[in-house]
């Protein structure tokens, strides 16, 4: 739970700025301030070991303007969504270049919610329906598809492992029931089309 709170300074340019989301990695931070501009930082200690130098921020150069940002735990799966509500993932993403190099819209499904677990993905739409991409990896990180997920909510968040907690009406907080679910070699392609990495959701579970 740690002691004290440590003060991160922003690169010079985005002293005027005002941060309204933040988003972290297990060696990077993605942020969207107030204008809609996305800022990334490689490395979230004051100075990275063996390196010499302090991480700094820079900003990632687009025309979209975005409110929200999500990155996993393992750093290579980042996602977005604009002042539409149109998503994005971002393209190029690799140990070597964890900035990347591009943003790919979506296609098709508005969100209001994004959250990101290792390789996995979850979002809400305006009405408050939960969605899971499918088909995602590290050479697809936009996935294939959207999977409905039962329930309508607020707001949603994921574990690293993918067990998702949201809230839902009045404030109650309900956590993912699911069971895992064994996928025989002859009917492989047609269990995980139905049921991606071979998690099967049961219900919500209030908190």
């Amino acid at each position: 739970e740690g002691h004290s709170w440590e003060f991160i300074e922003l690169a010079t340019n985005m002293q005027n700025l005002q941060i309204n989301r933040l988003a972290i990695g297990t060696n990077v931070a993605w942020a969207v301030d107030h204008l809609g501009h996305v800022h990334f930082r490689f490395g979230i200690h004051p100075r990275e070991p063996g390196t010499g130098m302090s991480p700094a921020w820079i900003q990632v150069d687009s025309t979209i303007l975005f409110k929200s940002v999500v990155v996993s735990p393992d750093d290579w799966l980042v996602w977005t969504f604009d002042k539409q509500n149109c998503a994005y993932v971002r393209k190029g993403v690799t140990s070597d270049f964890p900035v990347g190099t591009s943003w790919e819209v979506i296609n098709g499904q508005p969100v209001k919610n994004i959250s990101a677990a290792c390789g996995r993905i979850f979002a809400l739409s305006l009405d408050g329906e939960v969605l899971c991409r499918q088909g995602i990896t590290e050479s697809n990180p936009a996935g294939n598809y959207w999977r409905k997920l039962p329930g309508k909510f607020d707001t949603l968040s994921a574990s690293p492992s993918g067990e998702l907690w949201l809230i839902g009406e009045k404030g109650a907080v309900m956590k993912q029931k699911s069971k895992v679910v064994a996928v025989h070699q002859e009917n492989r392609q047609k269990e995980k089309d139905e049921l991606e990495m071979g998690i099967e959701v049961e219900g919500w579970e209030v908190i």
